[in-house]
């Protein structure tokens, strides 16, 4: 046990990647779940486009959290200095724009509660 706490204390980068890593591979089982749960309904036109909205939600989800656990990843290497910035970190940045654009907009634009 003191040799775990010791390795979390001194390397807490590994750390961080093996939570990231399991984050990110949440994010994919989530994203295929949502990806193969829908793709049924391309193939037969037996039941409402309406009713396989939770199918989506699934797999954006997913993807966002996989690419958020990615984002993340790329951010922490590149703030310890063993990286340059990567173009796997725009390409987190750039997927993960749906989130991040409408919270810019709500901040630079009133609201007066309606």
């Amino acid at each position: 046990m003191e040799n775990f706490v010791l390795q979390l204390v001194q390397h807490p980068v590994i750390s961080a990647g093996y939570v990231l890593s399991i984050v990110g591979a949440a994010g994919a089982l989530l994203f295929f779940a949502g990806f193969f749960g829908s793709i049924k309904h391309l193939f037969t036109y037996s039941e409402s486009a309406d009713h396989m909205d939770h199918a989506r939600t699934r797999a954006l989800w997913g993807l966002y959290l996989s690419m958020a656990a990615l984002g993340i990843w790329e951010l922490i290497r590149m703030l310890m200095g063993e990286v340059d910035p990567s173009s796997t970190l725009i390409l987190a940045v750039i997927l993960l724009s749906p989130i991040w654009i409408p919270l810019l907009k709500g901040l630079f634009t009133k609201s007066d509660g309606h």
